[in-house]
């Protein structure tokens, strides 16, 4: 992922960590960024977790995703 900005600017950016497992040992570190002239140190980056997100038409009866669903057929997700 390649991020621009100015000088005093923020920047952000998101990744997507999913398994359909109980994967519960995940890492994710950050150890600074540079570009061969300028550095910023892993003390100015900070990383946060969304441990769920709620939704009321992730998947379908059809198993295709972002729809209207029945909702006696499939349960809302968590």
């Amino acid at each position: 992922m390649e991020l621009h900005g100015w000088k005093g600017e923020r920047v952000n950016c998101q990744f997507l960590v999913w398994s359909s497992g109980k994967e519960e040992q995940v890492t994710i570190n950050a150890n600074g960024f540079s570009n061969g002239n300028f550095k910023i140190n892993k003390d100015c980056i900070s990383i946060s977790v969304m441990k769920y997100i709620l939704t009321d038409e992730f998947i379908n009866e059809r198993s295709t995703s972002c729809g209207p669903r029945d909702k006696d057929k499939v349960p809302a997700h968590l």
